[in-house]
């Protein structure tokens, strides 16, 4: 109850002007910032995760997606706040936080992700560098010799 509150507080404390303003930056924040960092991370884990061994873990990088639908009922229903204050303020705040909550724990687990796919993806390249370097054996395990080409 005390995060309730203390919504209202702040929305009161921001006045009509402010309010108007951070229904903008929500808005834009709605409309751009969190589609961009969702396809950025996606990119990177699909990248990264296009050599896993496992088929499901391609799926991590739908975490980002959700991250970003979280972010979205979370801006809306700020936006809802702002706009129809103080009616809807303390029915709606404790669903704004819960989702704020769910988008940065998705945000942590996909940047957790990121890294360490890219340890893995690293790891998979020094493998193949190593395997690279090594020589082959001939069959029957002897080196073979070059013979020398026949001239007519």
């Amino acid at each position: 109850m005390a995060k309730v509150q203390c919504c209202c507080t702040v929305c009161r404390q921001y006045g009509p002007k402010g309010r108007q303003w951070y229904t903008y930056f929500e808005a834009l924040d709605l409309g751009i910032f969190m589609w961009s960092y969702a396809a950025l991370l996606s990119m990177m884990l699909s990248a990264g995760t296009s050599i896993a061994p496992y088929e499901f873990l391609k799926l991590v990088n739908l975490v980002p997606w959700t991250a970003a639908m979280a972010d979205s009922i979370e801006n809306t229903l700020v936006i809802a706040m702002l706009v129809r204050y103080p009616e809807l303020t303390t029915a709606l705040a404790p669903y704004a936080a819960a989702a704020s909550r769910l988008k940065w724990q998705l945000l942590v687990l996909s940047a957790s992700a990121v890294g360490g796919v890219g340890l893995y993806c690293l790891g998979v390249a020094a493998r193949r560098v190593s395997q690279q370097k090594q020589p082959k054996p001939a069959a029957g395990g002897q080196q073979q010799r070059k013979q020398p080409k026949k001239q007519r």
